[in-house]
């Protein structure tokens, strides 16, 4: 819990980064190919969908929402 509070605290500097790069808040490239090695787990389903909690979370701390 400790680590992804340490990654969700980066969020804000992730984001400023973002804007001042002109980079969008989505890069499903990344997104995939992060996914993609959720697979040949034995519990694969369940990274996955954790990894896509992460990724939804995150972006909504970008965007200065928190919920």
């Amino acid at each position: 819990m400790a680590l992804l509070n340490e990654r969700f605290a980066l969020m804000g500097m992730v984001a400023d980064a973002k804007k001042a790069e002109g980079i969008p808040l989505t890069d499903a490239t990344r997104e995939a190919s992060i996914l993609a090695k959720t697979e040949g787990f034995e519990h694969a389903q369940s990274i996955h969908k954790v990894y896509q909690c992460i990724f939804i979370e995150a972006k909504l701390i970008q965007k200065g929402r928190i919920i």
